[in-house]
């Protein structure tokens, strides 16, 4: 059975961005205010807003475990927003 995350953003007129958990191959923060999602050989760049990175992966990863529903979305930690699209490029 294929299992979604999606993440919310801020972005004017943006949906959530979906990932299928299938395809995740690893999940890590950076910095206070950066973590990427791999997706095999491909780095998604989210930025977010007050140092919420570390928290917001602990979310991600929450959502990826959680038991149920097929589509589950990510629950944003409170005061911390995702104000652009991410950044997609090839894992270096």
């Amino acid at each position: 059975m294929f299992k979604f995350i999606s993440i919310a953003t801020t972005v004017a007129g943006a949906q959530p961005i979906l990932f299928n958990v299938a395809n995740i191959t690893g999940i890590s923060w950076l910095t206070a205010t950066t973590f990427v999602i791999y997706t095999g050989s491909v780095k998604h760049t989210f930025i977010t807003s007050a140092a919420g990175a570390s928290s917001t992966v602990a979310a991600v990863n929450a959502a990826i475990f959680a038991q149920g529903p097929t589509l589950v979305p990510v629950a944003i930690p409170a005061g911390v927003t995702i104000s652009a699209l991410p950044t997609v490029a090839p894992v270096a």
